[in-house]
């Protein structure tokens, strides 16, 4: 599916989220989303008809619960797909029911092919969410392997439960001893081996990752951007930046605060040695 496509798709879905959760008599909030949805369907219709296809990846195993390649433990597959399912669930946003199908085993050495059910209800269409809660975890288990740095970047947003599903998929390799591959729109990520595994798994852990949440900070906007949703702030004599969860409808309206002593209220993550990022959850406060 075309890149530009995708995240049109993706963005209509979110305003549609948006507007049936934004209460009727907010009605500037109501226009405002309104009129993005119109402008995201008036840049869909201007484009070609694309063949689209439904999300497809290949999920396959290698260590004791596996023999060769010929078969995979029934108890292990069974435990280990249901942890999967839960990791792509929980990164998938507002709750959405996007399912996938397992329609083949997959050689190499022994695992699954899985491709997205496409529901008559939502005319037989792929769906962004689902391409996007894969691809998210295919970049979050990559960058187990790297820095807190780039860790931190990953994760910067997710929330426990979503960390936790991620870390409880890698537990259940590790005690079984086994590893996989990950292939999804021909990226592969893979794990050489289970101590790599283990380590992964502790890089996830409420020791490493700290979450800190609602935490309020006074100071003042010296830039906003909001179509990327990102903000520089400054305390004191020290500036942070970070970005602006969608929860807030309108973060334009920050604007009118800039250079003004003004409240946030913020999620705080730190990874490891890395520097901490900074989620800005509600929309900000002006102080007297």
């Amino acid at each position: 599916m075309n890149k530009y496509y995708q995240s049109l798709l993706s963005e209509k879905n979110t305003l549609e989220k948006l507007i049936a959760e934004t209460p009727e008599d907010e009605v500037i909030d109501l226009l405002s989303l309104q009129s993005r949805l119109t402008n995201i369907n008036d840049k869909l219709k201007s484009m070609p008809s694309l063949e689209v296809e439904p999300a497809r990846i290949k999920l396959t195993f290698r260590g004791k619960p596996v023999v060769k390649s010929h078969g995979i433990f029934a108890e292990f597959g069974t435990e280990i797909l249901a942890k999967f399912n839960d990791m792509i669930t929980k990164l998938m946003p507002n709750k959405s029911t996007d399912k996938m199908l397992i329609t083949s085993t997959a050689q190499g050495s022994f695992g699954f092919e899985l491709e997205e059910y496409l529901a008559p209800e939502n005319n037989n269409a792929p769906s962004p969410v689902l391409a996007q809660a894969l691809e998210q975890s295919h970049l979050l288990l990559s960058g187990l392997l790297k820095s807190d740095e780039e860790l931190a970047d990953i994760t910067e947003g997710m929330d426990k439960k979503t960390i936790s599903a991620v870390k409880s998929f890698l537990d259940k390799l590790a005690t079984e001893e086994a590893i996989c591959t990950f292939n999804f729109q021909e990226k592969v990520f893979k794990f050489d081996h289970v101590g790599q595994v283990k380590s992964c798994s502790e890089r996830l852990s409420v020791e490493n990752i700290k979450q800190e949440e609602n935490i309020s900070i006074i100071g003042e906007f010296l830039g906003i951007l909001p179509n990327k949703r990102t903000f520089e702030f400054k305390i004191g004599n020290d500036v942070i930046s970070g970005k602006i969860s969608t929860t807030i409808l309108n973060p334009e309206k920050i604007n009118s605060l800039l250079n003004k002593n003004v409240e946030i209220k913020v999620t705080k993550t730190t990874v490891g040695s890395g520097k901490p990022r900074y989620m800005m959850i509600e929309l900000p406060k002006e102080l007297n």
